[in-house]
């Protein structure tokens, strides 16, 4: 029978981890009432709608009860002896572990007043005594579906954080093997060009020109890895420290780096210095 007492659930307790979570797909559903001949009406009602229920008779075996059971919604009575529903809810939504459970009040007390204390309290709604068997089936399936709904949602943004998490690993791992793998045939590249100077004829303007033309990538390739690098740490959270720079120096180191290639082309650079008033 799907229907457990709350002394029976604490005896059989190890019985539960190897039986419960086999049909954990099912939603549980805690049952807390005083009154027996409520529960009974109410497990029948919900077990024929296929939910597993768990139902106890007083508040402070729910309160032993819950934070083992982590049930997909309570049912519980406002008006029970020696600890109220109100105060059973303030402490669950007190505590981290179940302050997110949907608990829906049971209550004869149809003041407004009273619904608002309870909803207060952090409970999501109130079925007012006597209970209509329709009104409870609506009740809890439509909390029920708000509940799940909200759980896939934070499946699924746990599950896009960690798959960030990973890419950003991935994407560091290759810009830090990047740079390494071209820093080696770059410090070639530039040993050879150390030669051609040192060893090359010195009339040979066009040969100066073409070392130079080295030069001037083999510099932008280390630019370029330096740039990935401190693309990497900014985002591992590097500290950014402001500098003044000579803007026109800046822009005719650009100039330089590109005159070759764009003479090729037929295009032309030209700077101008404007100062403002």
């Amino acid at each position: 029978m799907a229907s457990i007492t709350a002394k029976r659930y604490i005896i059989l307790k190890s019985e539960r981890y190897a039986r419960v979570l086999t049909v954990k797909k099912r939603n549980t559903i805690l049952v807390v009432d005083d009154l027996p001949d409520n529960i009974e009406i109410i497990s029948r009602l919900l077990e024929m709608r296929g939910h597993l229920v768990v139902k106890t008779y007083s508040g402070l075996d729910a309160l032993k009860l819950i934070p083992d059971l982590m049930p997909d919604l309570i049912l519980l009575d406002i008006m029970m002896p020696k600890i109220s529903g109100i105060d059973v809810c303030l402490q669950l939504k007190a505590d981290e572990k179940t302050k997110h459970i949907p608990i829906i009040f049971m209550t004869a007390l149809d003041s407004t007043l009273d619904k608002i204390r309870g909803l207060e309290a952090g409970a999501v709604d109130y079925i007012t005594k006597p209970l209509h068997h329709q009104e409870v089936i609506t009740r809890v399936e439509t909390h029920l579906e708000l509940y799940n709904h909200r759980r896939e949602i934070e499946r699924l943004r746990e599950q896009e954080r960690r798959m960030y998490e990973t890419l950003s690993e991935i994407k560091d791992d290759l810009i830090q093997t990047a740079s390494h793998d071209l820093k080696s045939p770059l410090s070639t590249i530039r040993m050879a060009i150390h030669l051609l100077e040192k060893h090359g004829r010195s009339d040979d303007e066009r040969g100066k020109r073409y070392i130079q033309m080295l030069k001037d990538g083999s510099g932008q390739i280390q630019n370029l890895i330096n740039d990935l690098l401190d693309i990497a740490k900014l985002e591992t959270g590097m500290e950014i420290h402001l500098e003044n720079v000579h803007l026109m120096s800046f822009v005719q180191n650009i100039v330089v780096q590109y005159q070759e290639k764009s003479s090729q082309k037929n295009l032309r650079f030209s700077t101008k210095l404007l100062i403002a008033d």
